[in-house]
């Protein structure tokens, strides 16, 4: 692929014959939440940034000892995550719908935690044994956080009520999370 044909706004800078979305095998979709971010700010950038960063890596897979790409690499536009929680919430919701018609593989790539909630929703309803592995070093079980259900800090917290949630580098948990942490064998929760 020639540099000319690189475009920074689509992940690994990518645009082919096979990355319209009902011929690909991948889609990325950048969720650019940020509203309860306590420590640092920025997530809102973290997409693009990672799509802008993502034109730098190679092509060839070694994993899998192919070229990857090649079996379609959608990009979708941004979700809106402008106004209130409940309206992105409804947002994002509509688009994963939207987007499961479809057989690629979805990337979601946030944004700060709190887009789990709305993400993993969709999939719980359609997926009845789904569980989800997750990778943090903070439980995100809390019920509330400053006032509301859906912070970063709750992020995991009502999957875990529904499916089996899979945790993995945990290092920091609340106190009033702490009775959610390998809360028996269907929401079972494991830590590092």
């Amino acid at each position: 692929m020639s540099e000319e044909n690189v475009q920074t706004d689509k992940f690994m800078g990518l645009e082919s014959r096979t990355s319209s979305l009902p011929l690909c095998k991948f889609v990325v979709v950048p969720v650019p939440f940020e509203k309860t971010v306590c420590y640092g700010h920025g997530t809102a950038k973290g997409p693009a940034a990672v799509i802008e960063a993502s034109t730098q890596i190679e092509l060839w897979d070694e994993e899998t000892k192919t070229e990857t790409w090649e079996l379609g690499i959608n990009t979708q536009p941004a979700i809106n995550c402008k106004g209130s929680t409940n309206t992105v919430f409804k947002n994002i919701d509509k688009t994963v719908r939207n987007l499961m018609k479809y057989k690629a593989i979805p990337f979601y790539i946030g944004g700060e935690h709190t887009v789990t909630q709305a993400l993993a929703q969709p999939y719980i309803e359609k997926y009845k044994n789904l569980s989800i592995l997750h990778f943090d070093a903070h439980a995100d079980l809390r019920e509330t956080f400053e006032g509301t259900p859906k912070s970063h800090a709750c992020a995991l917290y009502p999957a875990s009520r529904q499916v089996k949630v899979v945790q993995v580098g945990i290092r920091s948990v609340a106190s009033e999370e702490k009775k959610y942490c390998n809360a028996g064998d269907r929401y079972r929760l494991y830590y590092d």
